[in-house]
């Protein structure tokens, strides 16, 4: 049996079929899909949105703002790492060092052409992402996500957008278009 395209060439696939080339991903941490899209779609500028932090700071009052002021750990240096990378493509990659459900404010409605939604999988998580982000994708843009395989996200994805949206079973991947 042949197996499917990976995640990461699946997406530039998609981007490019329908023309999408301003975007913002939800959930960057290490950044192996961020770097895999703009080291393969060159006309792509694309936002990342992370914490890069300790998950305790989604539960302990820490502010959106202060996440840039939080000690040293694995997840920051992966910031760090994509900060140096990020050089050879300057105008072309942002990072949001933010919650996803703050993140949402630097961007006009109607702004981008796509999200990639990959940040929480929690129900609570995704839901508050695709109605934070939802209206920042221009008409006949998309929302796509990652995780669909995933009861919560799944949950999620089905209460937000009924039988509008579609799948790519072995990616993993929701999408729906606006």
């Amino acid at each position: 049996m042949k197996r499917g395209l990976p995640k990461e060439q699946w997406l530039v696939n998609f981007l490019n079929k329908h023309d999408l080339t301003l975007g913002a991903e939800l959930g960057v941490q290490k950044g192996i899909n961020f770097k895999y899209l703009i080291e393969n779609k060159p006309n792509l500028s694309l936002h990342g949105i992370d914490i890069w932090s300790e998950k305790e700071v989604r539960w302990n009052g820490t502010p959106s703002e202060n996440l840039q002021f939080q000690p040293d750990s694995v997840n920051s240096e992966f910031l760090t790492n994509l900060q140096e990378w990020a050089k050879d493509y300057e105008g072309r990659v942002f990072f949001h060092r933010h919650f996803t459900t703050f993140a949402h404010k630097f961007f006009n409605d109607g702004e981008l052409d796509f999200i990639f939604v990959d940040a929480g999988h929690e129900y609570e998580d995704v839901k508050a992402d695709i109605q934070a982000w939802y209206p920042k994708i221009k008409n006949g843009g998309y929302m796509i996500g990652h995780d669909v395989n995933q009861k919560q996200v799944r949950r999620a994805v089905r209460e937000q957008f009924g039988d509008t949206w579609s799948q790519a079973k072995e990616q993993k991947i929701w999408y729906v278009k606006k």
